[in-house]
């Protein structure tokens, strides 16, 4: 049997994703004010901007977005909206977008105020370069003018080779000309007190109660429980759909998966493609009687609450957002107010939360400010350490709200994950692995040519997709008494291992002195080659003058747990290595 879904000649690249513009017109026409719909792309400055054209009510460009941000992913969110009272038409009736007009990739020349530091003034030429527009001044904000992710890369790698000292986060701090040109000249940050205050100003004594007891000699007093039926959200993601994988593959039982239809006729419909994806199989046969979808938003505390009709006993939060850095409140409301919403639902309907988290918690010391330990346990949460990005900070947020709550009756459990990566089976990778910090960060050795010397010998962690999935289900049929885990891979490798790999795989990456690899990226920017390549190398940079190392975490405690379930993690060998790259080089990822 055939399913025709329809034509993909309406796909198109853009920063590095495939995006189908049928799917973000469908999603506006589920607007009520929206008549009919037109998605295209047009080019200014050597940028793509995805714009999207309607009929009907003109509708506030705010309002549009705010409308479109659960039905779409956050890379197909149009730059620009345009209202139009009708769509131009070919002879043959069909929507002609060639004849759609172009829209304004300008600032308001009305606000306009014009730079009068150097600083500003460098930076307004680069704010102009960057998003192809060619007046920018010092009150515009860089992601009102359409900039994104991708685009503030591009400033930050041109703000390197210009020796201007702003990093990648600074522009989703201060994204006007005007805060980041004040940055420039008092040379420091300004928040960083601030910021630390968030997390030193809070009382853990209740919730160091409730993790005293995640220590290896307390491994002999687990038991394991039933799992029962399961709510996974996030279901189509990459951790979420595994999950409901080793699910259907080790245990009895349904599974509620929490999934948003989108472009799709049902939210069954996704579900189904996203396991053909995967899996190469639909598994048609296991919905109604196993897998059972859900239509809902984890931010929404209405539809949350309606959970209560389904007889599951535990959830496991895959949902998140994973961008480190954004312009807008996404982060604040996925990866907090949404399992804020799962929190007061479990305490209210009896049914365990299990909230998928990142060992990225443990975050950052410095040689200036060291934390209370350079050891990350199960046992801990807040040791002193420093959290740079907004993602970690809002996953550490959720961990710290769920063990509030486990302190307070709620049957609870955090599972830190580590460096999650391609399947231990296949070498199959995420559907959106562009969005990986780390193998950003290996295509930019690759654009770049060469790697520190420093870095051989540092650690690396591939937890393998389908093997974190099934540990995750093992911890969550632990006792309550044991809170929390880290489902990493024990076996552990050093950068040398990878690089030497890719070299035989066949990409040239010299081994230089650090000091030659920072030259070389700085030039790399220099040369206005492609920008993105090297970002993954340079979103972490700070301003903190003091060495900064990233605080180790231990998993001693997890893996003699996993023992005792009869669980062990896989060796990250060549074979691995071997089949992680050939599958990302056939998605053409390095090129």
């Amino acid at each position: 049997n055939i399913e025709y879904i329809g034509r993909i000649d309406s796909q198109v690249k853009i920063r590095g994703y495939r995006v189908e513009l049928g799917e973000i017109e469908g999603a506006l026409l589920k607007h009520e004010l929206v008549k009919n719909a037109a998605v295209t792309v047009i080019e200014k400055g050597g940028n793509k901007y995805i714009t999207a054209y309607y009929t009907g009510e003109a509708i506030p460009e705010d309002e549009l977005k705010t409308f479109l941000e659960p039905l779409i992913p956050d890379y197909m969110m149009p730059s620009f909206f345009v209202s139009i009272e009708e769509m131009p038409v070919t002879p043959g009736g069909k929507i002609d977008k060639k004849a759609l007009p172009m829209p304004e990739v300008t600032t308001n020349t009305a606000s306009y105020v014009e730079p009068v530091t150097a600083a500003q003034r460098a930076l307004c030429e680069i704010f102009e370069k960057a998003l192809g527009i060619e007046r920018v001044g010092i009150e515009d904000n860089f992601f009102e003018l359409g900039g994104s992710s991708l685009t503030a890369s591009k400033v930050a790698v041109m703000c390197l080779s210009k020796n201007i000292s702003l990093v990648y986060a600074d522009i989703f701090k201060y994204p006007t000309v005007r805060e980041l040109a004040a940055l420039v000249d008092d040379d420091g940050v300004t928040e960083a007190a601030q910021s630390k205050n968030e997390f030193s100003d809070y009382n853990y004594n209740r919730i160091q109660n409730v993790i005293s007891a995640n220590t290896e000699e307390n491994a002999d007093r687990i038991t394991k429980e039933k799992l029962g039926d399961i709510m996974v959200t996030g279901a189509t993601g990459f951790l979420g759909i595994h999950v409901l994988k080793a699910f259907i593959d080790n245990y009895d039982g349904k599974v509620y998966c929490l999934v948003r239809k989108g472009k799709y006729e049902s939210p069954e419909k996704r579900m189904m493609n996203m396991l053909m994806y995967y899996f190469d199989d639909p598994y048609k046969e296991l919905f109604e009687s196993r897998i059972i979808c859900v239509d809902g938003d984890i931010t929404s505390k209405e539809q949350v609450t309606g959970f209560s009709e389904y007889k599951f006993s535990t959830i496991i939060n895959c949902a998140a957002c994973v961008k480190h850095f954004a312009a807008d409140d996404v982060l604040e409301r996925i990866n907090v107010q949404g399992v804020e919403n799962l929190i007061d639902f479990c305490k209210n309907n009896g049914r365990r939360l299990i909230q998928i988290s990142t060992v990225s918690v443990a975050g950052e010391g410095s040689d200036g400010v060291p934390p209370m330990s350079r050891v990350f346990c199960e046992n801990d949460l807040y040791i002193g350490q420093n959290i740079t990005n907004e993602y970690i900070r809002t996953k550490f947020l959720a961990e710290r709200a769920v063990l509030e709550a486990v302190s307070e009756g709620l049957d609870g459990k955090v599972v830190r994950v580590g460096n999650l990566m391609s399947r231990n089976s296949d070498g199959e990778f995420q559907i959106n692995f562009i969005t990986n910090g780390f193998l950003r960060s290996l295509r930019g050795y690759v654009a770049v040519g060469k790697f520190p010397m420093g870095g051989m010998h540092e650690v690396a962690e591939f937890s393998p997709i389908d093997s974190t999935a099934l540990a995750v289900l093992r911890l969550a049929q632990t006792d309550r008494r044991f809170t929390v885990f880290h489902a990493c891979n024990s076996h552990h490798i050093y950068m040398a291992d990878l690089i030497y790999a890719m070299r035989s795989y066949g990409f040239r990456i010299d081994i230089v002195r650090d000091e030659e690899f920072e030259a070389a990226v700085k030039e790399f920017a220099k040369t206005g080659q492609d920008s993105d390549a090297v970002s993954g190398l340079i979103a972490y940079t700070s301003h903190n003058e003091n060495e900064i190392y990233t605080i180790d975490y231990s998993n001693r405690f997890t893996a003699q747990v996993l023992y005792r379930l009869d669980y062990k993690w896989p060796v990250t060998d060549d074979r691995y290595l071997e089949n992680a790259i050939a599958a990302l080089d056939r998605l053409t990822f390095f090129d």
